[in-house]
C-alpha cells in the first residue's frame, strides 16, 4: 500500500508539474503574440516601419547601415532621455538636434530616390 501510495504521489506532482509548465509557456507564447501585434499595428494607424522599409528596395549594404543607425539613434536617444541633469528645455533641444542629425545621416545611407519615397510614406502615415 506504501508503494501505491508514492506512486500516486509521484503521478500527482508531474501532472501538476507539466500543468504548470503548460501554463508559463502559454503565458510567453501570449506576450510574443501581444508585443509581435503591437509592432504590426504600430501605434495604430500608422505605417509599420517594416513595410515602409521594404517599399525602399534597400541593397544589404544599406540594410546593415540603417540597423547600426537604428542602435546608434536609439542609444542617443535614451541617454538624452535618462539624463537627470538636463531640464525638460534641454532634453526637448537634444531631442531636437539628434532628429536633425538623424535626417542628415539617413541622407548619407538612401539615394535622393529613397529619401523622397520615405518622405512620402511618412507624410502618407501621418495622414491616416
Amino acid at each position: 500500500m506504501n508503494k501505491k501510495i508514492m506512486k500516486e504521489i509521484i503521478v500527482f506532482a508531474v501532472i501538476s508539474f507539466a500543468a504548470l509548465l503548460a501554463t508559463k509557456v502559454n503565458a510567453q507564447i501570449q506576450r510574443r503574440t501581444d508585443s509581435i501585434q503591437n509592432i504590426v499595428s504600430n501605434s495604430g494607424n500608422r505605417t509599420p516601419r517594416l513595410e515602409t522599409m521594404n517599399s525602399l528596395n534597400l541593397t544589404r549594404e544599406q540594410m546593415g547601415r540603417l540597423k547600426e543607425f537604428h542602435r546608434n539613434m536609439k542609444q542617443k536617444k535614451d541617454e538624452i532621455i535618462n539624463d537627470q541633469t538636463l531640464t525638460n528645455g534641454q532634453r526637448q533641444s537634444k531631442l531636437k538636434d539628434l532628429h536633425k542629425e538623424q535626417n542628415e545621416k539617413l541622407n548619407g545611407i538612401l539615394t535622393p530616390e529613397q529619401m523622397e519615397k520615405l518622405k512620402k510614406e511618412r507624410m502618407k502615415a501621418r495622414m491616416q
